[in-house]
């Protein structure tokens, strides 16, 4: 069992635990703003997305949990940054 907090700005952050931890995807959710709001507040997953070492998947969990009929996504499992599925 690993848990790891770290201090500092997100992006860099996400994107050196994947880098420890040589990760094969990392996922992370998304508001999807857009515009001046996205422009004044970052986008944490755009820098994410940018400078990862390996692929990332973003999802938008409003749209998962309003209309989980409509999703074409049947299951989605959890699992930390290296893949692994405990903590």
């Amino acid at each position: 069992t690993e848990i790891e907090v770290r201090m500092g700005d997100p992006g860099t952050e996400i994107i050196s635990a994947a880098r420890k931890r040589t990760a094969d995807l990392i996922v992370m959710a998304t508001h999807g703003r857009k515009g001046l709001r996205r422009l004044v507040l970052g986008s944490v997953a755009e820098s994410v997305i940018r400078q990862a070492p390996c692929p990332v998947l973003t999802i938008r969990p409003h749209s998962l949990a309003t209309k989980p009929e409509r999703s074409r996504l049947r299951k989605i499992e959890s699992g930390l940054i290296d893949g692994s599925t405990s903590l």
